[in-house]
């Protein structure tokens, strides 16, 4: 759900241009948007900047919650889930860096910048799998707790809770310097919270 989210958010001017829109229509009309009006000549404003914002601070959320998830699947699938959930949550920062104009320009993530976050995402994996499992049959959650003699769930604990940690700072940042208005930046004010 969070790429699909991340999908419709970068689309936006595209998806216009051909007559679609994906954005939620109670969100727009709730940021003064003209559905109607603004689809037969679909240009960046306020109203889509928000919408934009909501949609990927929604998606970012939904992006740390899949990484628990990610954790449980077979160690084999695992580089390639977290390597797609990262270049889709990098589209949305791309999207951020252009001030969530997904109307007159399309954000894309560079070829480059994908390989690195690849490299990313296997060394994560690969530090998360390298944690030495208990040496005692576990039986319970309780029991694993007991019997974890190397400290392995304290480990994959922390490191969960740093990459948490790290996505809620950026939220926060995100959420303390939220998308600032267009007309604001014109040197105009229209009246709406930024």
């Amino acid at each position: 759900v969070a790429m699909q989210l991340t999908n419709i958010a970068r689309d936006v001017g595209e998806d216009a241009r051909t007559g679609r829109i994906y954005l939620p229509l109670e969100r727009l009309r709730h940021h003064g948007v003209d559905v109607e009006t603004w689809i037969t000549e679909p240009t960046f404003n306020a109203g889509i900047r928000r919408t934009v914002f909501e949609l990927l601070d929604e998606a970012d959320c939904l992006y740390q919650r899949a990484e628990w998830g990610i954790c449980q699947l077979q160690a084999r699938v695992r580089p390639a889930m977290f390597a797609a959930r990262s270049i889709y949550a990098e589209i949305g920062r791309e999207i951020e860096r252009r001030h969530y104009d997904s109307v007159s320009q399309r954000a894309v993530v560079s070829g480059r910048r994908k390989l690195r976050l690849l490299a990313r995402a296997l060394l994560i994996i690969l530090l998360a799998s390298r944690t030495p499992p208990p040496e005692v049959k576990v039986l319970g959650f309780d029991d694993a707790i007991r019997l974890d003699q190397h400290g392995a769930l304290d480990r994959v604990a922390h490191r969960l809770e740093v990459v948490g940690q790290v996505a809620r700072g950026e939220r926060r940042a995100r959420r303390a310097h939220p998308a600032p208005d267009v007309d604001a930046d014109r040197g105009r004010d229209d009246g709406l919270v930024g």
